[in-house]
């Protein structure tokens, strides 16, 4: 999903050309740190029936939740920056870091019941999601921009 919130236009593979001033070396760091937020994404897929496979359920659970929560930062920050619903993206990133919070209580209790509020909340926090993506407004001034790159 986060990956799908890159701005349109915008290559997988991004190379930063610097100029001159403050601004474009920050411009400069985010398309690297994107790249390399992608990149990690993308490589995180397959990897998890791999972690499962052999770290066991335990090991599973830890580390594909941590791959959750920097996938959540992701959308949050995407959503805010690409869609322009700063709610939109703190309500998902609310809700899916409850749904790890509860994947803590869980592993520490073993209730199963837990897996209702586990689930529960990672399909709530597409809601915020959706409202933000239906809500969204394309600035006039990219209308062209996109256009142009289509």
């Amino acid at each position: 999903m986060v990956l799908g919130l890159r701005q349109a236009g915008v290559p997988f593979f991004r190379a930063c050309s610097a100029g001159n001033g403050e601004q474009s070396k920050w411009q400069c760091f985010a398309a690297w740190v994107g790249t390399v937020f992608d990149v990690f994404m993308v490589l995180s897929i397959p990897a998890t029936p791999v972690v499962y496979a052999l770290g066991g359920r335990e090991k599973a659970v830890s580390i594909c939740s941590a791959f959750g929560a920097y996938a959540g930062i992701g959308n949050l920050y995407r959503l805010w920056k690409n869609v322009g619903s700063l709610w939109g993206g703190v309500g998902f990133f609310s809700l899916a870091m409850v749904g790890v919070l509860m994947t803590a209580v869980y592993k520490s209790t073993g209730i199963e019941f837990l897996h209702l509020f586990i689930g529960g909340s990672f399909i709530m926090s597409v809601v915020p999601f959706t409202l933000a993506m239906k809500f969204s407004t394309m600035p006039v001034d990219s209308e062209k921009m996109v256009e142009d790159r289509l």
